[in-house]
Formats: structure tokens, sequence, C-alpha cells
């Protein structure tokens, strides 16, 4: 029987190829865009520094990389560019800061953790206003994405959650918003196989979103972020049922 520790690192591996591949196909072409690869990059940057989970693979860790420059290479081009460097330099600086932190004040790290969730947050605030996300799956992909970020988050009890100006009840109120935009797909797409498939598992994870935890699962729930934005995808793709 596999072990507790085997079935992790398998989780880890399957969730480091996921993030691979979805990173060489990556190209920022909107804000929605834009808001998923900072909320993927923090997500990953805290399963990285998750002290309960052995998660310190470089993969991860280019992988929060490479979002948080492609975001800044894309901010760099927006017409409200100047509004968005101050943020962006300054998590750039508190992520750095936080690898420069040695082992031995590990103690620490939370304390620029926190810096980066703030940095982050600010960046959301810029970011949300000129998000044009109209449709049921884009809406859907940002719901998911900052519900493994406030799963992330849940796993350090030192962090401020600062998603929706912090409110304790956010995994359940997300958990109303991604249910509100499956009932639209469901009846609006053709591939109800599709659909099924997202469905089954969002209920597969849900019962480790909302509610009382006990046991903390970073990979798993990261990986079946992933494997549903793959999904929606899919999904925006396909016909629409008409009326």
């Amino acid at each position: 029987m596999i072990s507790i520790k085997s079935w992790l690192v398998v989780w880890t591996l399957a969730l480091v190829m996921a993030l691979t591949s979805l990173s060489v196909q990556a190209r920022i072409n909107s804000v929605t865009e834009a808001r998923l690869q900072s909320l993927n990059g923090l997500s990953n940057l805290l399963m990285f520094y998750n002290p309960s989970f052995e998660n310190r693979d470089p993969g991860l860790q280019q992988q929060y990389w490479e979002a948080f420059e492609d975001v800044r290479a894309w901010a760099a081009k927006q017409s409200y560019a100047n509004e968005l460097s101050q943020p962006i330099d300054n998590l750039i600086k508190s992520i750095k800061r936080l690898e420069a932190e040695p082992e031995e004040y590990a103690h620490m790290r939370p304390v620029w953790i926190n810096k980066v969730v703030q940095n982050h947050a600010r960046l959301e605030q810029l970011l949300q206003p000129h998000d044009k996300a109209n449709t049921p799956e884009t809406r859907m992909a940002l719901y998911l994405s900052m519900q493994n970020l406030a799963y992330q988050t849940g796993t350090f009890s030192s962090i401020n959650m600062l998603l929706m100006d912090g409110r304790p009840d956010i995994m359940e109120l997300l958990d109303t918003e991604i249910e509100k935009e499956l009932t639209i797909i469901r009846q609006t797409v053709q591939s109800k196989d599709l659909v099924a498939k997202l469905e089954t598992r969002y209920q597969f994870i849900r019962p480790r979103l909302v509610g009382h935890q006990e046991k903390w699962v970073p990979n798993l729930v990261s990986y079946y972020y992933h494997s549903m934005v793959e999904l929606l995808g899919q999904i925006q793709s396909e016909p629409i049922v008409s009326g």
C-alpha cells in the first residue's frame, strides 16, 4: 500500500508537470489573465514555503518567478503602467527578501510572506477595476484561483488573509459564486462530458475547501485547481447551446 509520503510525492510531481505545461502556453493578453497569473504565482510561493510539506522543488520556485515576471512585463505595456509599477516592484523585492532569509531564521519567513501577500493584494486591488471578465468560464476560473490562494494562505496560521477584504466567510462566499457559474455553464455548454468532469472534480475537492479543516492538503487542492482551469479553457472553446 502506498504511503502518505509517497502519495504526496506523486501529487507534487503531477502538479509540477501541470504547471510546466501551463507556463509554456502562458501568454498574458488580458487583465483577467494577469490576475490569474499573479494569483497562481502567490499560491505557488505559499506552497513552496509551506512549513508542513516538503515542497521545496526548484521547478515550483521557477513557476512563481515566471508568473510574476510575466505580469511585470505585461503591466509595463499598459496605459496605467505607472500605477502598477510600484506594487509589482514591491512584490518582487519582498520575494527576494524572503528567499534571502537563511534557514536558521526560518521563523522570520512569515514576516516576509506577509509582505508578499500585502503587495499582491494591492496589485489585485488595482487590476480588478480594469477586468472585463464577462464569461462564466473566466469568472469561475478567477473564483477558483482565489479559492486556491485562500486555501494555501490558510495553511499559514500567522498570515493575514487580504483577499476580498479579509472576509472570514471567504471560502463559503467563493463556493456560492462558483456554484452560480457552474449552473450557467451547465445550461449553456453543449459538451456535457466536459461539464460533468468539471462538476465531479469540484465536488471531490469541495469538502477540503468549505468548512472546518483538520488535515491540510495544499498539493491536492492546487492540482485539482489547475485541472479545473484547464477544463474551463476547453469548455470556453465549445459551442454555446442556442436558446
